[in-house]
């Protein structure tokens, strides 16, 4: 990392309403693409890795949320309850080495409440297989077996010292009713929770016409309007980003490969460099470089 660039590494905070990094308001354009770790087991694939955070930082995405989790099955981190894959580990130490390699914050999500990639459902299905009673999969958060199983999960990740620490057919309606909920929720932060408000997943298929890029423009322009006026609105997290090999067997129908979807990538593009003109960051020739780098005039 060029520490001349980037004094200081450290975590992002809370301030009232505001996220902040190092005294100062942090306001976030991220992505989501919760499939690095798993892909990163193999060391063959780990190129795909690197090229989307390097197409990522060119367009100006600071933040990516990924999964540090795997519960049961294919690739998992966590074996069964306190038994890890080593192997697994390692991939996620590639993984934040690389997002840190590329100036990208990462948030880890350590547990899912569906069951891809075991999750909640996982941790209840190990209790019941040790005798536990448990009437569904909501006793994840009150069983004390599965809540200590999960704090031990926590402990091992966080204490290994290598690991360094968000369709409507009547478009016009749609987009009305996008810009009127993100107002609200907005709102919501601001007056009642007085905490910050991140959009950790938002997203749409590909249509022609725009309507993608539509859709994405009015939340990020709902996230500009709060941050100029120093509202609860921290940022978003785009889903979700994905190599152009894996794009047929592992797309949802939601996934950006920026090397190829130039369209939506200017969208992120310009929503980076909004932000980054209220986060101050970087200068106006990296901003020139965010373009360039992928092409986007």
């Amino acid at each position: 990392m060029d520490n001349e660039r980037e004094p200081s590494w450290s975590m992002v905070g809370r301030n009232d309403m505001q996220f902040v990094l190092n005294g100062s308001p942090f306001y976030v354009n991220g992505f989501n693409a919760y499939w690095l770790m798993v892909l990163a087991v193999d060391p063959s694939a780990r190129h795909k890795i690197s090229s989307v955070l390097e197409e990522a930082a060119s367009v100006g995405l600071t933040v990516g949320r990924t999964w540090a989790f795997n519960d049961g099955g294919w690739r998992a981190l966590q074996i069964s309850p306190g038994v890890y894959d080593e192997q697994v580990f390692q991939a996620l130490d590639f993984v934040i080495s690389e997002a840190k390699r590329n100036k990208i914050r990462l948030i880890l999500s350590l547990v899912n409440n569906w069951d891809a990639y075991g999750g909640k459902a996982q941790y209840v299905t190990w209790g019941r297989n040790a005798g536990l009673n448990l009437p569904s999969n909501d006793a994840f958060f009150s069983d004390p077996t599965l809540k200590n199983d999960f704090k031990s999960y926590i402990k091992v990740y966080s204490s290994n010292p290598r690991r360094e620490i968000s369709e409507d057919s009547d478009r016009d309606c749609y987009l009305s009713f996008v810009k009127n909920w993100t107002r609200v929720h907005i709102e919501d932060c601001e007056k009642t929770l007085k905490m910050p408000l991140l959009f950790s997943e938002f997203g749409i298929p590909k249509r022609d016409g725009g309507y993608r890029e539509s859709f994405m423009e009015a939340v990020y322009e709902s996230v500009l309007r709060s941050a100029r006026m120093g509202g609860a609105a921290g940022g978003s997290l785009v889903w979700q980003l994905m190599s152009p090999e894996d794009r047929a067997h592992m797309g949802d129908g939601f996934e950006i490969v920026l090397s190829q979807d130039q369209s939506t990538a200017k969208i992120i593009s310009e929503a980076s460099a909004n932000l980054v003109a209220i986060n101050g960051i970087i200068g106006c020739q990296d901003l020139d470089d965010m373009h360039l780098n992928l092409g986007i005039m």
